[in-house]
């Protein structure tokens, strides 16, 4: 089995909030269709209510406008349109067949830091952590380069990085009590998955292919 990247992400930031972005859509022979949101009575379908002996293309779709809102506002469903977002289809003629279109879903905890003087977020991993001496760290924005000090309650200065705790003019002891205060956060990002697998038959030899669809557009081709 080889993995392909078919095309690179289209949305570089899109939020990872766990919203629906994809819906299927089975094209039959008769020129009708079963979506699996009914754009009138909004009703659901499964991949099991497709008849698949008629089925001459399949796809994954972005989400309509109006139909996004609908589902939203009627049928309180996480799901929002994204206007960019490419459609992913399959023509399916005698040697090609739908073998399956489901989603995997995931979930993953991050640490963000904010800068008190840019306001920019980014993730800690990315930020620099500075020893201010004293056994004492604080983060450094990436952007803006803001970063905690030392002060001295005596004559005002501000030390970026000392050895002992006193002011090496004043000999008082600092604190960093009026430092930049960084705000820092954990937040859950979820996101999923559209897979939609289909199987074709060359010279006698059946190939499956596996398309793997992100919320930023990008697909990955999974075949063996």
């Amino acid at each position: 089995m080889y993995d392909k990247m078919a095309s690179k992400s289209l949305l570089k930031h899109t939020q990872k909030d766990g919203s629906w972005v994809y819906m299927w859509i089975a094209h039959y022979d008769n020129g009708t269709s079963l979506p699996q949101y009914d754009p009138y009575t909004l009703k659901s379908f499964t991949f099991d209510d497709v008849d698949k002996e008629r089925v001459v293309k399949f796809g994954w779709y972005p989400f309509p406008t109006q139909l996004a809102k609908r589902l939203r506002e009627e049928k309180n469903l996480p799901v929002k349109a994204n206007v960019f977002l490419p459609k992913y289809e399959v023509e399916i003629d005698k040697n090609k067949r739908v073998i399956g279109a489901l989603t995997t879903n995931f979930q993953e905890q991050k640490s963000y830091v904010k800068c008190p003087e840019c306001n920019s977020v980014n993730e800690k991993k990315n930020v620099k952590i500075i020893n201010m001496g004293g056994k004492v760290y604080t983060p450094q924005c990436p952007n803006c380069g803001t970063r905690a000090y030392w002060k001295c309650p005596k004559c005002n200065r501000k030390f970026a990085h000392i050895e002992k705790y006193r002011c090496p003019d004043c000999d008082v002891m600092l604190n960093a009590r009026d430092a930049p205060k960084f705000e820092t956060f954990t937040k859950t990002e979820r996101w999923r998955i559209y897979k939609l697998g289909y199987q074709e038959t060359i010279n006698n030899k059946n190939y499956k292919t596996i398309m793997h669809i992100y919320d930023d557009g990008h697909v990955i081709l999974k075949d063996n």
